[in-house]
């Protein structure tokens, strides 16, 4: 191998290598909660926005520039770089389109939204008036809801997941707020001015059972028999996910004693 195509080799590399990410719950806010707040909940909305806006992106190859100082052998290096970072993700786009086509008859959004308002209904605190499943996530219009509402409080859950990079597990992301809508009186101290009481997030990881270093492996791996791996791996992570947001929103319920105030951090 030339030393040209080292060079060239080592910048592709470099360039499609992806830096792992943990998930980071959001910053939670600490507010004095009593059991009469509760007490005084009659009546919650609650509101699922499913996010799945990084299904339809499709990945963009960057274009790197050497040559301004290694002049021709640096435009050499450019057109090698670029047209293997193009077919590189030519070739991966079209593995996505296979795991995308094998999950088209699963409605995750609906799934989960069964699975969802089936365990909100079982929390009794929290007198579940009505789950609607909106198309794009919706926390962020947490407080116009919780103003909107003629109910209690308002409980928001987006959902979405993705598929790794190099096609070796799936990852479901939940973001979860519990707010006092405006016909409840808000909690005192200043960390909850703005009414929330409840602010998790949740990540949930499902490998494939055998580890392949092939991505075209890989894809035919999820996508074979009508997706079945696709399908077992998102209802995993709806059931664990629901599980998690169900326990603390119990959790944070029974922390409260009758008659005085306590401090909760979910």
């Amino acid at each position: 191998m030339t030393r040209n195509a080292v060079w060239a080799s080592a910048l592709i590399s470099l360039l499609l290598t992806g830096c792992a990410t943990s998930q980071v719950d959001e910053e939670v806010p600490q507010p004095v909660i009593t059991s009469e707040m509760f007490d005084k909940i009659r009546s919650t909305r609650v509101v699922i926005g499913v996010d799945l806006s990084s299904q339809s992106k499709v990945s963009r190859a960057a274009v790197i520039s050497t040559n301004q100082t290694l002049g021709v052998l640096g435009l050499m290096v450019d057109l090698a770089v670029n047209s293997a970072m193009e077919e590189n993700r030519l070739a991966h786009e079209r593995l996505m389109v296979e795991i995308q086509n094998a999950v088209i008859n699963f409605n995750f959004g609906g799934y989960f939204k069964t699975e969802f308002e089936s365990a909100v209904r079982r929390i009794a605190w929290l007198h579940v008036s009505s789950v609607a499943r909106e198309p794009s996530p919706q926390r962020r219009h947490v407080k116009q809801l919780a103003a909107q509402a003629k109910e209690d409080a308002v409980l928001v859950t987006d959902i979405g997941y993705v598929i790794a990079p190099d096609l070796s597990g799936f990852s479901i992301t939940a973001h979860t707020v519990f707010h006092l809508s405006n016909n409840q009186p808000q909690a005192s101290t200043a960390p909850v001015a703005d009414g929330r009481f409840l602010r998790r997030s949740y990540d949930f990881q499902y490998p494939l059972e055998q580890l392949y270093t092939d991505k075209q492996q890989a894809s035919r791996a999820w996508a074979e028999n009508s997706g079945v791996m696709v399908q077992r791996a998102l209802q995993a992570g709806v059931s664990d996910t629901v599980q998690r947001i169900s326990a603390d929103l119990e959790a944070f319920r029974e922390l409260t004693g009758p008659a005085r105030s306590v401090q909760r951090t979910p």
